[in-house]
């Protein structure tokens, strides 16, 4: 029997917190570079920033009393805060389901209640939806709450769970270590197939899931300097495409990233004359 291997070496897998891994920085980057930017609004926020965001997400969920194996739902268009929400739960061993931002009260029901989630994040103009969907499965409305940094209709933004912006990092929750078989049985991420054949199913994806694609990705880039380059994410962040490709791969090769909300050729045409 003919056994085919690939023409690239084999890789090493690092058995740790998918944060610890996204954040690992193999390319020296300075915490002053700037790591995602808005397209349209021009709101960017550096490496440094982002990494001291994503912990304070990750303190505020867990002085809410959210814990290790909880499920945080993000319902939104793709935004520079995407990435913070996702990775803060994972901060502390939570789990994040995404939701597509076209799904109706009905199917975001259904993603709840399968994924178990207790906290929703969503887009303000998601937000008549996700207070349906919420009531559909008797979730508090007080769990839902809103990205950017205004308050509606006294719905607070996730952000106002944050302690003060200079708290330290010895009094941000500390990164739950994961090594070796807990990183491989651990869950972080539950993503959702498209319902073709009947309801949506979640797809469980473990920390060396995701570890393990963006290393496998990395030896096709070559002698390209990746961390030189800028992506425009048009990718839906929900899907785990746009997942890997800009929030997991992106971030760990310190990739520059453009994020549309949505895709129109018009925008799309106009960000990339903007920002080649």
């Amino acid at each position: 029997m003919t056994i085919y291997r690939s023409t690239f070496p084999d890789q090493v897998i690092p058995q740790i917190n998918a944060y610890s891994f996204a954040i690992s920085n193999p390319n020296k980057t300075p915490d002053s570079k700037v790591s995602f930017i808005d397209a349209t609004s021009r709101r960017e926020i550096t490496f440094g920033q982002w990494k001291h965001d994503i912990r304070r997400w990750a303190t505020g969920l867990h002085n809410l009393g959210f814990k290790r194996g909880d499920v945080v739902a993000l319902f939104s268009f793709n935004q520079v805060d995407y990435s913070i929400t996702m990775f803060g739960p994972l901060v502390i061993g939570g789990i994040t389901t995404t939701v597509n931002s076209a799904y109706t009260a009905d199917e975001l029901a259904h993603q709840l209640e399968d994924s178990g989630a207790s906290i929703i994040v969503t887009h303000l103009e998601l937000l008549s939806i996700a207070i349906e969907g919420a009531k559909k499965v008797g979730l508090s409305l007080n769990r839902i709450l809103l990205y950017g940094d205004k308050e509606f209709n006294g719905f607070k933004p996730y952000s106002s769970t944050f302690p003060p912006e200079d708290t330290p990092e010895s009094q941000l929750v500390p990164i739950l270590n994961l090594d070796g078989q807990a990183a491989n049985e651990t869950t972080a991420l539950i993503c959702y197939s498209s319902g073709t054949t009947g309801k949506s199913k979640g797809v469980e994806l473990t920390h060396v899931n995701l570890n393990s694609n963006s290393c496998q990705i990395t030896p096709l880039e070559g002698d390209i300097p990746m961390h030189e380059n800028i992506a425009l994410a048009v990718l839906p962040m929900y899907h785990i495409y746009g997942i890997q490709a800009h929030l997991m791969y992106g971030v760990y090769n310190s990739i520059q990233t453009v994020i549309l909300q949505k895709f129109s050729p018009v925008d799309f045409l106009q960000t990339i004359q903007d920002f080649k």
